[in-house]
């Protein structure tokens, strides 16, 4: 639910993240920059916590994480290339029971399908509370 122009941040529902392998890494990713935007642009806001060295620790604890996300992210759709990348052995068939490219194919189709999934949702959504003409003219109906 998007918070509307004028309304105050704590009438946003807070839905806490669901559990599992690698369920939490979207929303870890967005609440830290979120974060991140608030402190720097709402410097004059009261904290309930300090964090050290201030604002730049803050900024380099982000960083952190978002690295952190995009390695998760990253061995989590293509297994085994940081081993070759660094030297190590990796049998990927022997591990895996299928080919890279037929592993490949299956994770990013299904990354692509849910892509799809997603943005065909927001469309509907998005089609479903456009006003219509007649409201844009006359305003809601009371």
């Amino acid at each position: 639910m998007a918070r509307r122009p004028g309304e105050p941040l704590s009438a946003v529902p807070v839905v806490p993240a669901p559990h599992g392998r690698g369920a939490a890494r979207r929303p870890a990713q967005t609440c830290a920059a979120a974060l991140l935007a608030l402190r720097l642009r709402h410097r004059e806001v009261p904290r309930p916590y300090r964090v050290p060295f201030g604002t730049r620790g803050f900024t380099v604890a982000t960083l952190l994480v978002h690295a952190w996300i995009v390695l998760g992210s990253w061995v989590a759709l293509f297994p085994g290339t940081l081993d070759q990348l660094f030297g190590l052995p990796n049998g990927f068939r022997a591990v895996w029971g299928v080919s890279r490219l037929t592993f490949e194919a299956f994770t990013l189709g299904t990354v692509v399908l849910l892509l799809v999934v997603a943005a065909a949702g927001y469309l509907t959504q998005r089609l479903r509370t456009q006003p219509q003409d007649d409201e844009r003219q006359t305003g809601p109906a009371r």
